[in-house]
């Protein structure tokens, strides 16, 4: 998604347009119920899920600077920036499904009773 954000930014910037890809990571908003994700590790993470409006704030800033790509949260730019940086992306993506898994599946349902 990141690199379709910034390719369509890329093509409509001649037209005026701004293009703002937003890499929120684990936040916490209504959709997390709705869709069964909120048993997921990264809820359970200290510092790891963000605030509705602190991403929302944050998109907008990057949004009014003219950046085309803003990842929200220390500890998501530390992912994105350091970790996929330094290892093999299929590591990395088993991780990530890791953290986005739920803590039942995880052997990890009694740390959230």
């Amino acid at each position: 998604l990141t690199s379709l954000g910034e390719a369509i930014g890329h093509e409509v910037e001649p037209l005026g347009v701004g293009v703002t890809v937003s890499a929120p990571g684990a936040t916490f908003t209504g959709f997390g119920s709705a869709s069964h994700t909120d048993d997921c590790f990264c809820f359970h993470v200290p510092f790891l899920p963000m605030q509705a409006d602190v991403v929302a704030k944050e998109a907008v800033a990057a949004t009014i600077m003219g950046r085309s790509y803003v990842v929200h949260g220390w500890l998501n730019q530390m992912h994105v920036y350091i970790f996929a940086a330094l290892f093999p992306t299929k590591l990395t993506m088993i991780i990530t499904g890791l953290f986005w898994s739920p803590m039942s599946e995880l052997g990890l349902g009694w740390l959230v009773k």
